[in-house]
């Protein structure tokens, strides 16, 4: 049995959080007829705990409009003719509601816990199903430290991170950590989340002197705004197309990521799911950074479950792979 992790905050945490908004001109895609039929397992999941949680709302309504009752009753018919008469009720029911909503409350969050885990569980087995690796674990309440994001020097001046869905495996030379990821910047006494998406970090035995960086730009008719890596001044700009930017320590380094390699990570192509792709080679590790819209990272309750979102993830996910398995 696994021990739970609690996602802490971190040291200077600003007084207010914004809500992330990844996508300044965010495009909802909407599946087809045929995608609504794909994933039936995930839509069963969505469904049953939508009528568990419609079911607690409804009970919850009611206890609540019970005890308003017994306390009008009680003042206004019981209390008049003797305090205690109407004092001992209102105290009774008041504990009962209590305790009751106590109950449920601690019921309902044990449902919750386990539907997001149930969902993510299945995407994350779905979206590598097209890849062969090994010692595949999925951990719902595990987290991806903040140097793991820090390390690789993507983003300048973060103060915080926050992390779930925690899935490792290995693949060729390469053991590999990808968890639901969101990284903030102090933005006045706020922290504003600069990140928010998939990330992807990979450790090997092997180590490169200097660092690589590669961003894949987004489509400018989906996604407005991104400027990609800003940590970038101790390296140069190698290659710089519509597609792409390569930054490097050195030219010599640029040789760390062959064709093949390059060639595997562009085809993995923002579209209205995928923001943009950032990632960073150093010593003997790499991440990834995938920008992801709302429809992947949000687990569904009243709309249905994001088919395409998925299958497109999915893809993304085989691609980077193929790219892991080349470096």
């Amino acid at each position: 049995n696994k021990k739970e992790k609690q996602v802490e905050l971190v040291e200077e945490t600003p007084e207010e959080t914004q809500t992330p908004q990844p996508f300044v001109n965010e495009e909802i895609s909407e599946d087809t007829e045929k995608e609504k039929k794909e994933l039936p397992e995930l839509e069963a999941m969505r469904t049953t705990f939508s009528k568990m949680y419609r079911k607690f709302r409804t009970i919850s309504y009611i206890s609540t409009a019970v005890v308003i009752i017994v306390i009008i009753v009680s003042y206004l018919w019981l209390f008049p003719i003797n305090q205690w008469a109407g004092l001992v009720p209102i105290i009774l029911i008041l504990i009962a509601s209590l305790v009751y909503s106590r109950f449920t409350r601690n019921k309902l969050t044990e449902n919750v816990r386990k539907y997001m885990a149930d969902y993510n569980s299945y995407v994350s087995n779905f979206a590598l199903s097209e890849t062969e690796v090994t010692n595949y674990v999925f951990d719902f309440a595990a987290s991806m430290e903040k140097e793991v994001f820090t390390d690789a020097r993507l983003l300048k001046d973060i103060i915080n991170t926050n992390s779930r869905n925690l899935v490792t495996y290995d693949l060729g030379r390469w053991h590999v950590e990808i968890a639901d990821y969101v990284a903030y910047r102090r933005d006045g006494k706020q922290a504003k989340a600069v990140f928010l998406g998939k990330l992807v970090a990979g450790t090997t035995t092997e180590a490169i002197d200097g660092r690589v960086v590669i961003y894949i730009k987004p489509r400018e008719e989906s996604y407005q705004g991104s400027s990609g890596p800003d940590d970038v001044e101790d390296l140069e700009l190698l290659v710089d197309t519509a597609e792409y930017k390569l930054y490097a320590s050195n030219k010599e380094l640029k040789k760390a990521v062959s064709t093949k390699a390059l060639n595997a990570l562009l085809k993995v192509r923002p579209d209205k799911e995928l923001a943009d792709v950032s990632v960073s080679l150093y010593q003997n590790k790499f991440a990834v950074a995938l920008t992801y819209s709302d429809a992947l990272m949000v687990v569904p309750y009243k709309e249905e479950v994001p088919v395409h979102a998925i299958k497109k993830y999915q893809e993304h996910l085989t691609n980077l792979n193929k790219f892991i398995a080349l470096l």
